[in-house]
């Protein structure tokens, strides 16, 4: 049984730039968002007026003392490519605002009056450094203000930009200008980025340590010179799936082998490390920093690697082609691993701090910052319909059924708030989007129905555990107006299935992850005769300019859509008017070793493919003991056979003796993940790559077989 943390956040980070020696905005800087509102806020002193002098901004009383004041941007600092969700805050917005920082205008679309006195706006990309933030009406340059020096392009980023408080998780960092070398180290929250790699002058890798919950900034040290960016990286309790797997560079002569429980993300002292296919060849033992180097000239090109440990489930990776392997083993869950006879199983723990936020959703008024009805959204035909209104946060998993919201959630007409109407709601940690669908529902039917016909989408927003991030404004503006056809070449039915095929179709929201739509997800029996028609998709422009509609689907058996299953995720157009054809479905695998009609040495193993599309990996989760133990294989696609070591030589770590149940898969991994030339290099496997969240087409099937004592 693999014990899996499912990760909270689809959430990616757009790269980032940086200045060697740039200091980031210290927290507490005077540039933080003013509000007259508010008792006892604090501004900037000053403001300057284009080509002008910067004269009092806010006098004693904490009046504004400008009509057409700009105080202050908030978060003051960002990824130099952008993306980032900031408000403006001064007074006299009013019609068409104009918002620039630097030499960079914010496209209209990408402004939100949040009241005369706050826009939300989605930060330009820009170079590294401090940049002055200009606001103007229109054409009119006796309304511009700037606000010196008021955003700053961090000077690096990091990806991904968040994972679970245990760390571990492998990191790239990101830089512009710079000159990384050897003596470049990497802290987040204090402590040391561990496995550091120098990837070039621009580029890094490490791993991150453990922390506590919270964003922490990120220091880089290089030739005396130290760069620091608040915030950079941001732990929670989840797994982003980017730790664990194989890194470093090619096979020569040494290994290093670092192994943690995948629940605390402690060390795994004591742990056995096998180097090859039995218990009598190369092995090592993790030390107390969970690592073990092994150095051998037989260790070249590639090897077996297996991690196993008394109460820990063990991992193999299949002819490893680099020198370092990082496994995080999940507990096994027995009464023979509690104490005084073994280690207390590492389950349980604190609960995580979680993040929330609020705001309103916007419709359009005839006069600015009225509260605009709910234009677009048809008037109830029946008494059981409502207008009303969801806020989604977008998946990671473009095949995810759309499930409605409980109605204590919902958004309604009579819902309060000054130009729109309010909602908070909990939200993922980290760097995200966030999309609001509004229709009609009848929660007297059953099902209920929900029939969505606006969309508003907002990204960038920043969010902390425990933290509330409000004066989000999301524009209900976008209509559910276009349709996409779907042309299908599945599988053919077998006797043991697939019998049936789902489709679906998400709307991509950038590395936020996919927007799930109402309406956008169909089942029917194989074979499948003529195209699917699907409705209620947004227009590709403005706010989703440059965004694609992914296509999934996947053969399945049984109602519940059961294994034997082959899918095809993420295939992407652009054009609603084009036909989408889905196919390169992979073979589904067949175990051959073990099998239940031979017996079987508790480590060989032969995969059958057959035809299909070729996998990029091939993953086998082996259960024994009703799923007490189980035994995680990775391999890479082209390797059907191998042989692994028998695990009944360690004492608590092996398969349990009995009926085994094996789920093989064979899969291509997402694009994005792969080179440049478009081919997965099994040297850069993580454990995101080990289940679906990782792959853009797969296959899977249970076998059964049986081990002796």
């Amino acid at each position: 049984m693999r014990i899996r943390r499912a990760s909270l956040v689809a959430a990616a980070v757009v790269g980032a730039g940086f200045a060697a020696c740039l200091p980031s905005r210290p927290e507490g800087d005077v540039r933080k968002v003013y509000d007259r509102d508010d008792a006892g806020g604090e501004a900037d002193a000053t403001f300057a007026q284009d080509g002008g002098t910067a004269g009092p901004a806010v006098d004693a009383a904490g009046t504004i003392d400008d009509p057409r004041a700009l105080v202050a941007v908030d978060p003051p600092h960002g990824p130099f490519t952008g993306g980032q969700r900031a408000v403006v805050q001064g007074s006299g917005y009013a019609g068409k605002m104009r918002v620039f920082f630097g030499d960079v205008e914010v496209p209209p679309a990408e402004i939100v009056a949040l009241s005369s006195k706050k826009l939300q706006v989605n930060v330009p990309p820009g170079a590294p450094g401090d940049v002055d933030v200009r606001v103007q009406q229109g054409d009119d340059p006796t309304t511009a203000r700037t606000l010196k020096s008021a955003y700053t392009y961090d000077a690096f980023a990091l990806h991904p930009s968040d994972g679970p408080t245990s760390g571990g998780t492998v990191v790239e960092i990101v830089g512009a200008g710079t000159i990384w070398g050897p003596d470049t180290t990497v802290s987040i929250g204090g402590k040391p980025c561990t496995n550091l790699t120098i990837q070039g002058p621009t580029a890094l890798g490490c791993q991150v340590p453990a922390h506590t919950p919270g964003a922490k900034p990120v220091t880089i040290t290089s030739g005396g010179a130290a760069a620091s960016v608040l915030d950079a990286f941001t732990y929670s309790d989840s797994d982003n799936g980017f730790r664990g797997g194989l890194s470093g560079k090619p096979l020569s002569g040494t290994i290093r082998v670092l192994a943690f429980d995948s629940m605390e993300g402690k060390p795994l002292e004591g742990a056995t490390v096998f180097l090859g296919e039995t218990t009598d060849g190369l092995k090592a033992t993790v030390d107390a920093a969970g690592v073990t180097i092994v150095t051998d000239p037989s260790l070249t090109g590639r090897v077996n690697v297996t991690i196993a440990r008394k109460c820990s489930q063990p991992q193999s990776f299949v002819a490893v082609p680099v020198d370092t392997v990082t496994a995080y083993l999940d507990p096994i869950l027995s009464p023979e691993c509690m104490p005084p006879e073994g280690d207390p199983p590492p389950v349980g723990g604190k609960p995580g701090l979680g993040a929330s936020v609020e705001g309103e959703i916007v419709f359009e008024g005839k006069k600015e910052f009225d509260k605009g009805q709910w234009s677009g959204v048809p008037a109830p035909l029946s008494p059981g319909e409502r207008k009303v209104a969801y806020l989604f946060f977008p998946s990671s998993d473009p095949r995810a059924r759309f499930t409605l919201p409980p109605a204590s959630s919902a958004i309604l007409e009579s819902s309060p708030g000054a130009n729109g109407y309010g909602f908070t709601t909990s939200a993922p940690v980290g760097n995200v989007a966030a999309y609001a669908l509004a229709g009609l529902e009848d929660r007297t039917k059953t099902p209920p129905t929900f029939t969505a016909y606006l969309l508003g989408v907002t990204r960038g927003i920043s969010t902390k555990p425990g933290v509330t991030t409000g004066d989000v404004a999301i524009s209900i503006d976008i209509p559910l107006d276009q349709k996409v056809t779907v042309s299908l070449d599945p599988p053919s039915p077998g006797p043991k299935g697939p019998d049936r095929v789902a489709v679906a179709v998400a709307t991509t929201l950038g590395n936020y992850g996919y927007a799930i739509l109402p309406g956008a997800q169909r089942t029917t029996l194989l074979p499948v005769s003529g195209a699917l028609s699907f409705v209620g998709l947004p227009p590709l422009g403005g706010l989703l300019e440059g965004q694609a509609y992914v296509t999934s689907a996947q053969a399945g058996t049984g109602s519940s859509l059961s294994l034997p299953i082959s899918s095809v995720a993420k295939v992407l157009t652009t054009s609603a008017s084009q036909v989408v054809t889905i196919d390169g479905f992979v073979a589904v695998p067949r175990l051959d070793t073990p099998s239940l009609t031979a017996s079987w040495d508790a480590g060989s193993f032969a995969i059958s493919l057959g035809g299909g599309a070729d996998p990029d990996v091939i993953v086998l989760d082996v259960e024994s003991g009703g799923g007490l133990v189980g035994w995680m294989i990775a391999a890479p696609g082209g390797v059907t056979s191998f042989r692994l070591p028998d695990l009944r030589a360690v004492k608590g770590a092996g398969l349990v003796p009995g009926n085994l149940t094996a789920k093989v898969s064979a899969a291509r991994v997402r694009a994005e993940d792969a080179a440049s030339g478009g081919k997965f290099d099994y040297g850069e496997l993580r454990y995101r790559h080990l289940d679906p969240r990782g792959w853009t087409a797969y296959a899977q099937d249970y076998s059964y077989a049986a081990l002796s004592q």
